[in-house]
């Protein structure tokens, strides 16, 4: 049976919001949320924070190994290469690697199964969440099958797919069988408008509002029906991040 790694970008060199994977919210860094949500999930076999081996990723380091959370350290700005050579150093080539990143403390670990599960029951060699736009920035899940990440040829690549990682993919549904996730929005929120993931300071008050209000933590992780029950309730947290741009691949 094919084993799910999920590996989780994280780096500390945000230009909007620097250290920010590090924040705590809670008593629970950033990273350390993420963490555990891939953990909850039944079909993840393995969960590794893949990271920089620049110095500015030493304190991010520090954080994880006192709390015991597995980490590779590879190419700052290159992140195709970093995962690639993480990649490499794992007998994993029949597999599926799980791409999260670090900036999105709410994912709900459901979904996660739920695009492993479709990923695997259509053969697709790439499922995602984020091409329909149905769900809420910030549950962002991709699952990849790594012999067909291992065979892109990098000199192919762009700048934008050598650090967005999956662009090649989803750019070329020519080469790679390519499916997607689409959310049923059970509340009259414009699902546009709700920002679950952390670039700027507005998204990490937000997220620490929903945290402290909802009390998640790693004995209760987030739950996406809740929370946008929960802003359903009260629009005015909405208005905290609205100014924030989101950027575009």
């Amino acid at each position: 049976m094919k084993k799910n790694i999920a590996l989780i970008q994280a780096r500390s060199t945000s230009n909007r919001l620097p250290n920010k994977v590090i924040q705590e919210v809670s008593g629970e860094a950033l990273v350390e949320r993420i963490y555990y949500i891939a953990q909850k999930s039944p079909l993840v076999n393995d969960v590794i924070v893949l990271t920089s081996n620049n110095k500015s990723d030493d304190l991010l380091c520090n954080l994880m190994e006192d709390g015991d959370i597995k980490f590779f350290r590879g190419d700052l700005e290159n992140v195709f290469i970093r995962f690639r050579d993480f990649l490499k150093s794992n007998d994993a080539s029949n597999d599926t690697f799980v791409r999260l990143t670090a900036d999105c403390p709410l994912l709900d670990f459901k979904i996660i199964d739920q695009t492993i599960e479709q990923h695997h029951v259509q053969n697709n060699d790439y499922t995602s969440t984020d091409h329909y736009n149905s769900f809420p920035l910030g549950q962002s899940v991709e699952v990849v099958n790594i012999d067909k990440f291992m065979s892109i040829d990098i000199n192919k690549l762009s700048n934008v797919d050598l650090e967005h990682v999956t662009t090649y993919l989803w750019k070329n549904t020519n080469l790679f069988k390519c499916g997607y996730i689409r959310f049923n929005n059970p509340t009259n929120l414009d699902i546009k408008k709700v920002r679950l993931t952390v670039d700027e300071e507005e998204d990490l008050i937000l997220i620490k509002e929903i945290i402290n209000s909802l009390g998640y933590k790693k004995s209760k992780l987030p739950d996406l029906n809740e929370i946008l029950n929960f802003l359903e309730t009260n629009k005015d947290l909405i208005e905290i991040n609205k100014n924030v741009k989101q950027i575009k691949v």
